[in-house]
């Protein structure tokens, strides 16, 4: 139930898995310039449920609830063919463990947070920042107008022809 949910956020999208860096790949993005605003961001995007996926093997915020499945990659750099473990784990904004955001901007293997409603997906590079992004402009135009001062700024002229008027 969990996975046909993140397919159908796909299917919005148009794309058969994630795209990495969502930014660049995805028509309706903003990218973020460190994480310090990241708790704000994420609670204004994410008021409710949203489903939190993992692209490779941790434990970290695994839970009875999640849902485990085998994919299959070509790494664009080396052109290795890799196969890797996608976890899919059910959240409610309301109740993250007490260090969500900080075992998040730790962890190794790439993070996506998920809302199967919106469609909005949010990943964090570390410390040095993050991207979240909608299958339409209209979910991230408020947050573009709220943290504009945060967002990339090698990347705000693109951002302000997308969401500026």
């Amino acid at each position: 139930m969990i996975l046909s949910d993140l397919r159908a956020v796909f299917r919005k999208y148009k794309i058969d898995s994630f795209v990495y860096p969502m930014f660049y790949c995805l028509p309706f993005a903003l990218r973020f310039e460190g994480t310090e605003i990241l708790r704000r961001v994420f609670h204004d995007a994410f008021p409710g449920a949203f489903l939190l996926v993992t692209e490779g093997e941790t434990h970290r915020f695994r839970t009875a609830e999640t849902e485990r499945e085998t994919q299959e990659r070509i790494d664009l750099d080396s052109g290795e063919f890799t196969v890797y473990e996608r976890q899919v784990t059910p959240f409610s904004a309301g109740h993250l463990p007490e260090r969500f955001f900080e075992d998040v901007k730790k962890e190794t293997v790439p993070v996506f947070c998920v809302d199967p409603e919106t469609g909005m997906m949010l990943t964090v590079y570390g410390g040095e920042g993050f991207d979240i992004c909608a299958p339409r402009p209209e979910p991230l135009a408020p947050l573009y107008k709220k943290f504009k001062a945060y967002l990339s700024l090698i990347d705000l002229p693109e951002m302000k022809l997308k969401f500026e008027e």
